[in-house]
This record gives structure tokens, C-alpha cells and sequence, in this order.
């Protein structure tokens, strides 16, 4: 009887404990449920959130319909990007973080010896030449006009466009002015504020310069046997352009115009490569780079376009033939990682096509427009409005072009204002955010039959071994 008594008591003070669990988890699931709550957005991912289902018979009928709830529930849940956010904090604590740019001890000892290295590269017989272009079918517009755009610190009133020649990319640039000693600077960590703009530090890596030169040799080989031209088109970052080139040894940081060639001459001769720095460096005082972000602007990445078109046999559409749409204020990723401060805030234009250009994305099928309107959107989440953020397979249509007219861009988020400029070359446009997908890049192509594949990655990833991991298995997995 005694141990009766004192097993209920026991089991009294267990229930007691459990009150104050239970009352939390109660109020969580009610909140849970308060649809006003609910993000539609996540600026951590770069991407639109799942959409609450429309509901539909035959949805209901065979599951779908409640699989998606599941979907939009844990997808949406309130504070879930807060969440997010520790979690990447305790990934980059292990070096694992996709998002955040670690420059390594190897690094900066490699960019000392990146002038030695460049030299023996470009001299040996084995150096990798760019192949003449097969241009592939597509309508050949006006040449390309290059209308003058806002200044480095702010957009400015619109003007005539006027004609100016692509720089030769393979014109080796030694000195160029910018940002230097005479701007007031603060560093913390990788992060740099120079004059209005901050940046985010980028060394070299010889390791990871080869290995990642070796992940595209890899690439060109498995679409070669398919009978498909692979495009490589690593991005510069802003500090590399918008830098003095003598000041960036200060900043412990290394001349991307020769990463990028040293990169070049370790790949096949078999790859399309773009070198887009020349172009970017002709139009560095022009609005290319967001002041408080780490992406480059719509106007940088057409700049890149032009000279992708030049590599691939295109002529490049006009920039004046697209619509300007100025969504306004634009607080990015910098702005608040940098502390939130005016001089570091931008606008966030975007250039609607040319064309009945539509969009289509799985998971979110009401989003048809390649440039969303998110005029009056949060400010932090204004990169969206390109492609609609990054998601595993976007595709984008243009019903004018040859029905057998095809691309794959593989991309990090760089690639989203830029992919939206192909549209005018090929009839589809399949974008796939490598970092999303679950499936192999030979299974997209057996999917979408493409004659062009193209590569887009920052110049920050291209020197990451998480980065470096996950397109090896994109590429290796059985299909």
C-alpha cells in the first residue's frame, strides 16, 4: 500500500514537471496556426516560401493536397528563419556554412605566389585556348547598346544609351584605379566597409583553384559525350572590380583578374570560358555592385551577358529594348551583417524582358513573372524579385524561339538576374540552383535534351570545398 502512495506521488510530481512543457509546446501550436505570423519569405534561403495549397477535389482525393499543408506548415513556421540563422552560425563555428565566405590561412600565402603561378601556367603548351563558337539557332537582334547607368554610389537619372565596344576579356589589365587608402575603412572578420561600400574579403587558393578547374574538366567531359557545349563563368566579386588593384594587397585580398585566368589555363580546351572581369572593370563606375550586399546588380550582370553572348555566337538584345523597374529601397545581406547604416543602402532595379517571356516553378506555380514585383516588400528580401529566388528548378519560356532551342544554367544566386538575359536565345531556360537539387545534372539533361549548359558561380565559391563537394556529387550521383 506504502509503495502504492508513494508511486502515485512520484508520478504527481512528474505530471507538475510536465505542465510548464506542455503549456509552452500548447501555445506554440496555437501560434503555429495564426496565419498573419506566417513568413512568406526567407531571406536566410533567398527564396519565396511555400504557399498555402489551393485545395482542389482531385488533390484531396489522392493526398496530395494535405502533403502539401505539411509542406507550407514546416516551411512557414513563425521564427523558423531565426532558426535558420543559428543554425548557419553554428555550421560556420564548423566550417560548414555555405552562405559565409571564410578566407583560409592557405589563401593568402598562395596569393603571394599567384603572379609566379599565372607565369608558368600561361606559358606552358598546355594552356587552354576557348574554341571557336558554334553559334547555336537564335533570332540575331540589333546589336547591343550600353546605356549609361547610375554612378558607383547611387543610381542616377536616365540618359541616352550609348554604343561602347566589349572590352577584349583575354586583355591582361594590370593597374586600375578605385577605392583605396584615401576612403575610410573598417574591417571586422572577412567583412570590409571602404568608403560606401562593404565587401566581403576574397583571397586565393591554389588547392582550390585546381580542384575546382579539375570539378569542370569533369563537367566538359560527361556533356562532350552527350554533344553539348559547357559554358564555365565565374563571377568576380565587388571587391576585386571596384577595388584599386595596388590597395587590394593591403586588404589582404587577391587580383581576381588573374585568379580567373589562372583558373582558365587549368581547364580542357574543350570549355567555353567567360571571362566577364574586363567588361565589369570598363563599367566599374556604373551601378554593378550593391553597396550593402554581396550580389552584383541587374546592370553587372548584363554586362557578363554581353560577353557570354560574344562567347556563345549570339548578339546581345539591347538593354534599352527591356523595361527598368525600380523596386526601390534595397537592404541586403551586408547591410545588416556590417551593422544597418544609410550609406550602405541601394535600389533594387530590375529589367523586365523583352517578349512573353513566363516563368514556372514546382513548388510554386502561381509565380509566372521573371521579375517579381516586390516593390513594396520587405527591403531585405528584394533579391527575390529575380527568378523569384533560389529554388531547385526554375524554368523560363520564350514561346517565340525554335521549339527545340534549350539551355541549363547551373547557378549560385549570382545567377539569378542574369539567367533572366538567355531567354532571348533559347526557346527554354532550365535554371537549377545546385545547392537545391536532389537529382544529377546528366538527369536534367536527359529531361531537357539542352544544347548549351553553362556554370555560373561567384568567385567566393569557386575557391570553397563545401561548394566544391556538392557540385562533384550533382555531377557524379548514377542517373
Amino acid at each position: 500500500m506504502k509503495d502504492s502512495h508513494k508511486t502515485n506521488r512520484a508520478l504527481s510530481r512528474q505530471q507538475k514537471r510536465a505542465i510548464p512543457f506542455f503549456t509552452v509546446l500548447a501555445l506554440l501550436t496555437v501560434v503555429a496556426f495564426i496565419l498573419p505570423l506566417r513568413p512568406s519569405t526567407s531571406m536566410a534561403e533567398k527564396r519565396t516560401l511555400t504557399a498555402f495549397p489551393e485545395f482542389s477535389a482531385e488533390s484531396f482525393w489522392d493526398g496530395s493536397y494535405f502533403d502539401q499543408i505539411g509542406i507550407w506548415f514546416s516551411d512557414t513556421f513563425p521564427g523558423r528563419e531565426s532558426y535558420i540563422r543559428v543554425a548557419q552560425d553554428l555550421e560556420a563555428a564548423q566550417g560548414l556554412n555555405r552562405n559565409v565566405v571564410v578566407i583560409k590561412e592557405d589563401q593568402n600565402a598562395d596569393n603571394d605566389r599567384l603572379d609566379e603561378l599565372l607565369a608558368e601556367a600561361e606559358a606552358s603548351p598546355a594552356v587552354a585556348q576557348t574554341p571557336a563558337p558554334t553559334p547555336a539557332a537564335s533570332p540575331e537582334p540589333e546589336p547591343a547598346l550600353v546605356p549609361e547607368t547610375a554612378e558607383e554610389a547611387a543610381p542616377q537619372e536616365e540618359s541616352s544609351p550609348t554604343p561602347e565596344p566589349t572590352p577584349d576579356a583575354w586583355e591582361e589589365v594590370e593597374h586600375w584605379d578605385g577605392l583605396d587608402a584615401e576612403d575610410e575603412m573598417l574591417r571586422e572578420g572577412t567583412l570590409i566597409a571602404l568608403g560606401n561600400m562593404v565587401f566581403t574579403a576574397q583571397g586565393f587558393s591554389q588547392d582550390d583553384t585546381d580542384s575546382y578547374a579539375a570539378i569542370c574538366n569533369e563537367f566538359c567531359r560527361e556533356l562532350s559525350e552527350e554533344g553539348i557545349r559547357f559554358f564555365n563563368l565565374p563571377v568576380p566579386t565587388a571587391v576585386g572590380v571596384l577595388v584599386a588593384s595596388d590597395f587590394l594587397p593591403q586588404i589582404k585580398c587577391a587580383d581576381q583578374s588573374k585568379m580567373l585566368r589562372y583558373l582558365f589555363s587549368r581547364e580542357d580546351e574543350a570549355i567555353y570560358k567567360v571571362n566577364v572581369f574586363n567588361n565589369l572593370l570598363a563599367h566599374k563606375d556604373e551601378y554593378i555592385y550593391y553597396r550593402g550586399d554581396h550580389h552584383w546588380t541587374a546592370l553587372g550582370a548584363y554586362y557578363a551577358y554581353e560577353v557570354f553572348c560574344g562567347e556563345a555566337g549570339f548578339t546581345p538584345v539591347p538593354l534599352s529594348e527591356y523595361e527598368e523597374v525600380n523596386m526601390g529601397l534595397f537592404q541586403g545581406t551586408l547591410y545588416w551583417r556590417a551593422g544597418a547604416r544609410d550609406l550602405w543602402e541601394d535600389e533594387l532595379i530590375a529589367y523586365v524582358p523583352p517578349g512573353e517571356v513566363t516563368m514556372d516553378i514546382v513548388t510554386y506555380p502561381s509565380l509566372k513573372d521573371p521579375v517579381q514585383d516586390r516593390s513594396q516588400k520587405d527591403p531585405s528580401s528584394k533579391y527575390n524579385v529575380f527568378i523569384a529566388g533560389d529554388n531547385e528548378t526554375t524554368v523560363l519560356t520564350n514561346p517565340a524561339l525554335p521549339e527545340d532551342s534549350c539551355c541549363i544554367i547551373v547557378k549560385d544566386s549570382f545567377g539569378n538576374p542574369f539567367t533572366i538575359y538567355l531567354a532571348q536565345h533559347y526557346r527554354r531556360v532550365v535554371i537549377l540552383d545546385y545547392r537545391h537539387a536532389d537529382r544529377t545534372i546528366l538527369s536534367y539533361v536527359k529531361e531537357y535534351q539542352p544544347q548549351d549548359v553553362i556554370l555560373l558561380n561567384s568567385i567566393g565559391l569557386t575557391q570553397r570545398p563545401g561548394s566544391q563537394s556538392i557540385l562533384t556529387t550533382f555531377l557524379k550521383d548514377p542517373w
